[in-house]
């Protein structure tokens, strides 16, 4: 079940993001490690191109993600983690997925929705294709700035 995101959130966030690389593959280079509630506080009080939500299975928060209204593709999920590691690799990454889709054509009507992945990260990848997104280009971007590419996937 997705739930908006608040303050009272927070700290799910700030334990579940426990190292600089989870913190670089969830948010890439736009937050420097840890997150505290004063980043967060700020975060989305002046962010405000995206819907966020908190995702819970049977009564315990799992996960978080959200869907981004900006850029050239749109909408796009983005910034999806699975809390704890014990959480990971039991289907909730394509359920959070499945629930963010049907959210996005619920309430926006959109038939295309949109993510990056980076291409290292064959976990997501994978848990992605099977919620049904598709690579939308035959070769990833390159992003130098990061020494790093990304996929750029899209549903239908």
């Amino acid at each position: 079940m997705l739930i908006p995101f608040g303050p009272e959130h927070f700290a799910f966030i700030i334990s579940w993001v426990d190292s600089p690389e989870l913190m670089f593959q969830y948010s890439g280079p736009d937050y420097p490690y840890p997150w505290t509630e004063e980043v967060l506080a700020e975060y989305i009080e002046t962010v405000h191109d995206r819907d966020r939500f908190m995702y819970a299975h049977e009564g315990q928060m799992i996960g978080y993600g959200e869907v981004l209204y900006n850029g050239e593709f749109q909408p796009r999920l983005g910034r999806l983690l699975i809390g704890t590691k014990a959480q990971r690799k039991k289907g909730h990454g394509a359920r959070i997925t499945r629930e963010l889709i049907e959210y996005v054509k619920r309430t926006k009507g959109h038939q295309r929705i949109y993510l990056n992945v980076f291409t290292d990260n064959e976990a997501a990848i994978n848990s992605y294709s099977k919620t049904g997104f598709k690579k939308t280009h035959a070769e990833p971007k390159l992003i130098p700035k990061l020494n790093k590419s990304a996929w750029l996937m899209h549903f239908d």
